[in-house]
């Protein structure tokens, strides 16, 4: 896949054109609020009945009330859950348990091992870092990372079991 494609792919697209839809729409709808009470102005000064109210309080009934703003620690807290949606979303399609299946064939038996491919220290040292013990939690991010296990059962991400089958023997003198 290509890194164009991958951009169109991108976990990011959605929330975004999300956010340029309401903008696109708030801009609408305050376009049509200003055209109406010009038009009540209009009708003022050419001495036409007016609607009732004053120009102020038929705005206000024209444009929804504004949702209360966050507070800082908030906005703070809204980056750590975007941080969290974009590092899970690379994560679902970059790293999978790794499940090692060794079948041992002249003694019988199965051991599982696992391990997790597709993230280096680096990257596991930032993720405790962000989501860790040290990050701000609240009501709009309450996300616990203790571990990279951990995180990665939060996402959830996929598996893949490699079998190999060994022949065991029973000592190094047999």
């Amino acid at each position: 896949m290509t890194a164009t494609e991958q951009l169109k792919k991108h976990e990011s697209r959605g929330p975004i054109k999300s956010l340029i839809k309401e903008l696109e729409d708030g801009t609408n709808l305050w376009i049509k609020a200003k055209a109406a009470v010009k038009k009540e102005w209009e009708n003022r000064v050419d001495d036409l009945p007016p609607r009732g109210g004053t120009l102020v309080s038929q705005m206000h009934e024209l444009l929804p009330s504004l949702p209360a703003t966050y507070s800082s620690s908030e906005f703070d807290e809204i980056w750590t859950l975007y941080l969290f949606l974009m590092v899970s979303a690379h994560c679902r399609e970059n790293v999978y348990w790794k499940v090692t299946r060794r079948t041992f064939t002249n003694i019988g038996g199965t051991y599982d091992g696992s391990s997790l491919a597709g993230l280096n220290d680096t990257q596991c040292k930032q993720i405790i870092e962000w989501f860790g013990p040290m990050a701000q939690r609240g009501k709009i991010f309450n996300k616990l990372v203790m571990t990279i296990p951990q995180f990665v059962s939060q996402v959830p991400i996929k598996s893949t079991i490699v079998e190999r089958q060994i022949m065991a023997t029973r000592g190094r003198d047999a």
